[in-house]
């Protein structure tokens, strides 16, 4: 599989995501918590893969260097992000204008290739 073909996964898949209902989200993000809590071993071997085709010297090293510290951290944020409240759909401010029109400032969760409501 070449890059294109899984830019193109990516995007189809990212197209899937936004059809979720919030209770499926928080199933998917505290099972992948505890698929790398469980698999934490074959996940440091990819990444050690990965790491042996970059340059030590890249910047970019020390930040993709996983550790099972690093590791325990992220599933630890994913359950813990599986617990706050949903912001899709939240005001985050309204105002009136003088002509009565409401201008709300709100986060929506979008459907691909469909009109925005404003």
């Amino acid at each position: 599989m070449n890059v294109k073909d899984m830019l193109r996964q990516a995007s189809d898949a990212a197209k899937q995501l936004i059809t979720l209902s919030d209770q499926t989200i928080i199933g998917i993000l505290k099972e992948t918590a505890q698929v790398l809590r469980t698999h934490t071993e074959e996940v440091l071997a990819a990444n050690r893969q990965d790491l042996e085709r970059m340059d030590p010297a890249n910047p970019k090293y020390d930040r993709l260097k996983l550790t099972e510290e690093r590791l325990q951290g992220i599933a630890a944020d994913m359950e813990n992000v599986s617990t706050l409240p949903s912001p899709l759909n939240k005001v985050l401010s309204e105002t009136t204008r003088p002509n009565g029109m409401v201008i709300r400032n709100q986060l929506c969760k979008h459907r691909a290739n469909s009109p925005t409501d404003l």
